[in-house]
């Protein structure tokens, strides 16, 4: 007796409630008629359709075919399968074909139980693909007209500004308008970052989110953003001059950003250490980093807590192999009891950027095969490559700022089974997917559990992380699809 799973994606303008109920209750009316079994649903709220189809859902159901879980899949209509490009689409039916599964697409009327259905697969996977096209042309052209009308369609609202409710560009807010230009003013006579954060905190207690802190990372963001010429613009393909008031002058600006290139790189976190980015001081909620403590051990401390915009009252330190395996054994003993992280949902410029980012890294690929260098040279290829390397940089920098918080669960089972063969990078990607923070306080002497606050992506953290820029709709007003569709 065939045993289908049932494969339920939503789209990204669908309620995800909704959406999963009319599949699942296609899926089991088909079955039911027919008296064929169903295995578990795989439900994916958040992924794209042009996301390689070995990534998602769909490979997984083959490894639990292959598995003897189940002889095929089920879906409500074809398009939840796949929206990428024929090569794609083929490489798919040949995996279905090799795995001999059964495929039901109920509103297309295919079932490969039935005959060949390989043409008619083909037909309206092209179809498919074609639609997501144009909905992305569409998306694309909404950011262009917004930004022609001189919107600035970022989610979030710069320090200085604030959004008109009626016309969604930015004006001036008051009070604030002069604290930039004097910022920028200070800068381009030399004044360092760290200098301008304490004056900052002085002037603007709560930083520009109100919440937390000015930073140098904070600052040196600002005065190298162009909105403050009066730009409006999203990433570098679509930009308008003149689109809100400026608050600082072009030859201020350009001195500025001559100061920025000669500025040494920030400090990375140590490559080796796997709460990179999540483990912050419960005092002052800095960041911690991984040093040697009397050439011998490795612990989690501040770099410089004494030299920060606000110095720390209480710096925290904690030994890294007793933490990194306090937060391991939380975070299996919370994912494998069975309690959920509700994943966020995606959106259209989320699916857009995705697209793009798919689309750029096979043309990469084109230009790393041995038959591109051998007919065009090494040095066109490395140059072509440069230059789309820049490009995936900017887009994976704009995904990474817009899928902030969302999650895509690993398989938590698998993890653990496998945890002591994984590199430090791939348990930090595995911890990052769920923990947003680890708050370590200082009491000399405690157990380590005792003195550590775990926050997990559901949750708030008890110390705010201290501000990373831009504030989020000071007066209210948000940027949403009916500005782009204004």
């Amino acid at each position: 007796m065939d045993v289908l799973i049932p494969y339920h994606r939503k789209s990204s303008k669908e309620d995800p409630r909704i959406s999963r109920e009319r599949q699942s209750l296609a899926t089991s009316s088909w079955a039911n008629a027919r008296g064929v079994r169903l295995a578990p649903e795989i439900w994916e709220p958040g992924v794209s359709g042009s996301k390689h189809w070995s990534e998602r859902g769909i490979g997984k159901a083959l490894k639990m075919i292959a598995a003897g879980e189940a002889t095929g899949i089920i879906v409500e209509e074809q398009s939840r399968l796949s929206r990428e490009n024929g090569l794609a689409t083929a490489e798919m039916w040949d995996a279905f074909q090799a795995a001999g599964i059964r495929l039901v697409c109920i509103n297309d009327g295919l079932d490969t139980a039935n005959g060949d259905q390989e043409l008619n697969f083909g037909l309206r996977a092209l179809m498919a693909r074609e639609q997501w096209k144009q909905y992305a042309r569409r998306v694309e052209d909404a950011k262009r007209n917004a930004v022609a009308r001189g919107i600035h369609i970022s989610g979030t609202v710069p320090f200085g500004y604030e959004r008109d409710p009626e016309t969604k560009r930015l004006v001036v807010r008051k009070g604030e308008d002069k604290i930039v230009r004097q910022l920028f003013k200070r800068r381009a006579k030399g004044e360092s970052y760290g200098s301008l954060a304490r004056w900052l905190n002085e002037v603007v207690p709560g930083g520009a989110s109100e919440k937390g802190l000015w930073l140098r990372p904070t600052v040196a963001r600002m005065l190298t953003n162009r909105v403050y010429l009066g730009e409006a613009r999203q990433s570098t393909r679509h930009t308008k001059q003149g689109a809100h008031e400026a608050l600082v002058d072009e030859r201020t600006f350009t001195v500025v950003k001559a100061l920025a290139a000669k500025t040494e790189p920030a400090i990375r976190h140590e490559g080796e250490s796997l709460l990179a980015g999540i483990v912050r001081c419960g005092c002052c909620g800095y960041s911690l980093t991984r040093g040697r403590s009397n050439k011998t051990y490795w612990v989690y401390r501040h770099r410089n807590a004494a030299n920060q915009a606000l110095p720390c009252e209480a710096p925290a330190t904690a030994m890294c192999e007793a933490l990194d395996a306090h937060v391991t054994e939380a975070l299996f003993a919370r994912a494998l009891d069975g309690v959920g992280f509700e994943t966020h949902e995606s959106t259209a410029e989320v699916d857009t950027l995705t697209a793009k980012l798919d689309e750029l890294r096979r043309e990469r690929s084109t230009y790393q095969e041995r038959e591109f260098v051998k007919v065009f040279g090494a040095e066109a290829a490395a140059k072509n490559i440069a230059q789309i390397n820049v490009e995936i940089d900017k887009v994976e920098a704009e995904l990474a700022e817009l899928t902030r918080g969302r999650i895509e669960l690993p398989d938590f089972a698998a993890a653990r089974e496998k945890w002591p063969t994984l590199s430090v990078e791939e348990r930090h990607e595995i911890l990052s997917s769920v923990i947003t923070d680890v708050l370590v306080t200082r009491s000399p002497h405690a157990p380590i559990a005792s003195r550590v606050e775990i926050v997990f992506v559901d949750e708030a953290p008890s110390v705010a992380r201290p501000t990373r820029g831009s504030r989020s709709s000071r007066n209210g007003t948000k940027v949403d699809a009916g500005v782009l569709a204004a």
